[in-house]
């Protein structure tokens, strides 16, 4: 790797959130995005874009070079399911819920008749 306008020379030079690739002797080792500065050092943390874990990285023994970021794109909106409406009561087999079934034991009680119920 040569330098080039993106070689980055010291840790104050990166923000957070900046992708980076991370190369020595010519070969690349790391490539992420800076998620930490440790305050007066030449060290920071990325997170790998290939594994999702996270290095430490020195500035003295890799060169640092910023790299653009790929737009990122939405994927496209999928439609939402209609939520099912729900009930705390459970349905009975002939489909009545046991909400009526209960209003109409406590009517039945209240009126004084003696209904038989299936």
């Amino acid at each position: 790797m040569t330098a080039t306008n993106n070689s980055i020379r010291t840790s104050a030079e990166l923000a957070l959130g900046d992708s980076i690739e991370a190369w020595h002797n010519g070969r690349l080792y790391h490539r992420g995005t800076v998620v930490k500065k440790v305050a007066a050092t030449e060290l920071f943390w990325i997170e790998e874009t290939a594994t999702g874990r996270r290095r430490l990285l020195d500035m003295d023994s890799v060169e640092i070079v910023r790299v653009p970021q790929a737009p990122q794109t939405q994927p496209p909106a999928q439609p939402k399911a209609a939520a099912p409406s729900f009930s705390p009561y459970p349905l009975f087999q002939d489909g009545t819920k046991l909400q009526d079934e209960l209003q109409r034991r406590a009517g039945t009680r209240l009126h004084g008749g003696t209904q038989a119920i299936a």
